[in-house]
């Protein structure tokens, strides 16, 4: 550190700095909170500092600064050692170990004018808030109970608000009302985003999300703001034509940023259960998982399961086994060391298609303009000669349709997400078929030189292959030679490196745009096949050598499949809008069931179709062709993951220390939860179980990056770790910057 700056740990210690800087206001803040709860005194404090500055020989009216911390923490505020030590050295005098205490008492007395300096606690006792000059004022107690009053208040501000009626007449009060309301809620809204950008900011992906998310809110109510300005300055009449139009179409646009929003959420959100299974086969070695479908086999036989029941179980041990298969194959496939994360891999595609689908680009908009008028045109309402327009006759305002023509939007909308939910199916098909053939290849990959793989065997069933092939990779994990982990990132990074050779880098308008990659993909194969001699091709194709034998029953345009899954989404999304701007605002109470029937299909693509689709694609796609920036990213990831096993021992080293507890704690509640599982004393426990116990003392971990540091440091059995491995890590020796 003194021979090399690193700027990173530079920064941090920045960031550190600012953190403490922060906490001296909430620390002021909690305690203050603390002492009117408890209807304390501020002298309290006082008279027990000067009791500790009597008691050390030396009243000086400075005092020891961990008996100040522990002093703080009685009264509401618990901060670390070293973090508090900062706070000391940036805010107060200090003389030795030391600091002057009568600094901090004047921190803790409320500023003059704040409701707090009112306090019995601080000699004030409420606080008096004036509703309407012709109302009585209303007492507000401090405490517990201020919240319960604040929206009691709120709640009925609002009321009143609804209250008024067309005859009411417009007063400085009431627009006085209106603006405090809508202060409230931008104050709770900037405070709920503050608070969930700062949560985002640890995870990429979720962050890049809120960009979006927000991007497009912000866009929609741009236009909603314009409707508004073109109307306060009489460009457009209020009320008119114009206006309803203009109105009509901000609020499409609205209810479709609103649902692709939702519905990438959703599919993010359903894709975690899939997610969590890969995770787990990331520690899970192959004849792990071959013992689990055995033992599985064998309890059904004794318990007699009912057929279902072992359909099930058959089939969620077949699609374990399938993915580690395709774990394995592609680790084989691209030369990569074990370390490497094919469940990060998988899940980097899978996000980046998520995060695409809030963010609609030109052409998504464009096709947008072409759905609606294509549904207008077909429920006849874009004909001059309709009925719609003859009952319309020389209206100059748009009203709500007929009998006749709601039952025709009713059925052309259905025929419009019926196609769409027969296409998607169409896609899930089509996929299932080319992942069945490529985990077929997979298997004759790992089978074709081992005596198991004979010809009859194509007639044993496909769980009899999976395990074969597992047991050919049990062997393999056996065989493969340990390697340190910068060794491993090394293999990796080369490995990226000669697959980003000549893999094609778009920028500009082709970056952010599906559709001009396919067209300049499509239009550069074509420019190989024409203009390239044989060996030329096989050197511009060397990053496909390995996937050269695969050959799928189906063409797999990998570009064109992508483009179809993207738009089939964004589709999805646009339905949603269409079915609350054009089919709700125009039915009746009675026919709510009606519109409600319609939105099955759509609730059916989201949360059944979309996660499918994604996740059968994330594998085929990342199988047939490994993008370089997803291979970095999973390197990334490893290194970010080896520098928070230092973070781990540290923190939880640091949290022993200041609730004065040790190791062995942490142990005797492991061998607690190890005496207790499915195979009593054998020193291993669930890994779910340890991260939950790390968490309990002082160390937060993702589910993911805590799998990927067992996959990296300690040994496994199936799902379970040895914890006296993760004890040694954390052992005093090794952390003696926390000490």
């Amino acid at each position: 550190g003194t021979w090399k700056v690193d700027p990173k740990k530079l920064s941090a210690v920045i960031d550190h700095i600012r953190e403490v800087e922060e906490l001296n206001d909430t620390m002021v803040q909690q305690i203050q909170t603390h002492i009117v709860d408890n209807r304390l005194k501020l002298n309290s404090i006082r008279e027990d500092m000067n009791k500790i500055d009597s008691e050390d020989g030396n009243v000086d009216g400075f005092i020891d600064i961990e008996a100040l911390r522990q002093t703080l923490i009685k009264f509401g505020f618990k901060l670390s050692r070293h973090k508090f030590h900062t706070l000391v050295l940036l805010k107060y005098e200090t003389k030795g170990t030391t600091v002057k205490f009568e600094q901090l008492l004047d921190a803790l007395v409320p500023r003059t004018g704040t409701v707090l300096a009112s306090h019995a606690s601080f000699q004030i006792l409420s606080v008096y808030v004036c509703m309407d000059c012709d109302r009585d004022l209303i007492s507000l107690p401090l405490g517990k109970e201020l919240p319960l009053v604040i929206f009691q208040v709120v709640g009925t501000m609002v009321e009143r608000f609804l209250a008024a009626t067309s005859t009411d007449k417009l007063t400085i009060e009431r627009v006085l009302l209106s603006t405090l309301l809508l202060i409230i809620f931008v104050v709770v809204l900037e405070a709920g985003l503050h608070k969930l950008d700062h949560f985002c900011k640890k995870y990429h992906k979720y962050h890049e999300m809120l960009n979006k998310v927000t991007g497009e809110l912000m866009v929609v109510g741009l236009i909603y703001l314009l409707v508004k300005f073109v109307c306060y300055f009489n460009i457009i009449e209020y009320g008119g034509v114009q206006y309803y139009s203009l109105d009509a179409a901000d609020m499409l646009l609205f209810f479709v940023a609103v649902a692709l929003v939702l519905q990438s959420l959703v599919i993010f959100v359903r894709l975690r259960e899939a997610n969590a299974e890969i995770d787990d086969l990331t520690i899970t070695k192959a004849h792990a998982l071959v013992t689990m479908a055995k033992t599985q086999e064998e309890a059904m036989e004794v318990n007699k399961a009912l057929w279902f029941k072992k359909y099930r179980t058959r089939s969620k041990m077949r699609v374990l086994m399938e993915n580690k298969l395709m774990d394995a194959f592609f680790h084989k496939t691209y030369e990569l060391p074990s370390i490497f994360s094919f469940a990060k891999y998988l899940r980097e595609i899978q996000d980046s298609h998520i995060v695409d689908l809030i963010e609609v680009d030109i052409l998504g908009w464009a096709m947008l303009l072409i759905l609606f008028t294509t549904f207008f045109a077909f429920t006849g309402e874009l004909q001059q000669n309709s009925a719609y327009h003859k009952a319309k006759g020389n209206a100059t305002v748009i009203t709500a349709p007929d009998d006749q023509l709601y039952v025709q939007r009713i059925w052309v909308f259905a025929l419009f997400v019926g196609l769409l939910t027969l296409g998607m199916l169409a896609m899930s098909i089509y996929l299932r078929v080319l992942n069945n053939a490529v985990i077929k290849h997979a298997i004759k990959a790992f089978l074709s030189n081992e005596d198991v793989y004979q010809p009859e065997n194509y007639l044993a069933t496909k769980e009899d292959e999976l395990m074969s092939a597992l047991l050919v990779i049990k062997q393999s994990e056996n065989d493969e030679a340990e390697i340190t982990v910068d060794a491993a990132i090394e293999i990796m990074q080369k490995r990226a490196e000669e697959i980003g050779k000549n893999q094609k880098v778009y920028t500009g308008l082709a970056k952010n745009s599906l559709f001009i990659q396919m067209v300049t993909s499509s239009a550069r194969k074509m420019n190989l096949n024409n203009n390239t001699t044989t060996d030329e091709q096989d050197k511009v194709d060397i990053y496909k050598e390995k996937m050269k034998s695969l050959k799928l029953p189906l063409p797999f345009p990998r570009k064109l499949v992508q483009f179809c899954l993207q738009n089939f989404l964004i589709l999805n999304g646009l339905y949603y809008g269409m079915l609350m701007s054009c089919v709700f605002p125009s039915i009746s109470p009675s026919d709510i069931p009606k519109a409600i029937a319609l939105a099955i299909p759509l609730l059916i693509n989201t949360f059944f179709f979309a996660p499918h689709l994604l996740h059968r694609f994330a594998i085929l796609s990342g199988t047939w062709k490994v993008e370089r920036h997803k291979l970095s990213a999973v390197i990334e990831h490893l290194n970010e993951v080896e520098e928070m096993k230092n973070a781990m021992v540290t923190q939880i080293n640091a949290f022993l220390l200041d609730k004065g507890k040790e190791i062995k704690h942490i142990r005797e509640e492991l061998e607690k939860i190890d005496r207790n599982d499915e195979h009593q004393k054998d020193g291993y426990i669930d890994v779910e179980r340890l991260r939950e116990v790390l968490k309990n003392y002082g160390f937060k971990f993702s589910r993911h990056k805590f799998h990927t540091l067992v996959l990296l440091e300690y040994r496994t059995k199936g799902k379970t770790v040895c914890f006296d491995e993760v004890l040694k890590t954390l052992s005093p020796r090794r952390a003696t910057i926390a000490l």
